[in-house]
């Protein structure tokens, strides 16, 4: 489920709340920040579905803000479904 935070956040972006590279993108790593931290995951197989969700949320807000992929590539690119550390 996707943080009411993470939907705001979202939504500020979409009408142009939130302007400018730098601040989209610091809005984008946010918004990523505050799904992990309040996620109920119970692993990371889950956790990494959250993130590629709110991900595809957000990438939808500003197709043309060339810093919102820029930031969600950055963040989400050592990410995998298969992490060690649920073994």
């Amino acid at each position: 489920m996707i943080h009411s935070k993470v939907k705001q956040i979202a939504n500020d972006i979409k009408v142009m709340k939130i302007r400018g590279a730098g601040k989209i993108a610091r809005a984008t790593a946010e918004a990523l920040k505050i799904q992990a931290e309040n996620s109920h995951a119970k692993n990371s197989k889950n956790l990494f579905t959250e993130i590629k969700a709110v991900s595809k949320l957000l990438l939808g807000t500003r197709p043309t803000a060339v810093s919102l992929p820029n930031a969600v590539r950055y963040i989400t690119s050592d990410l995998s479904p298969d992490s060690d550390s649920d073994k």
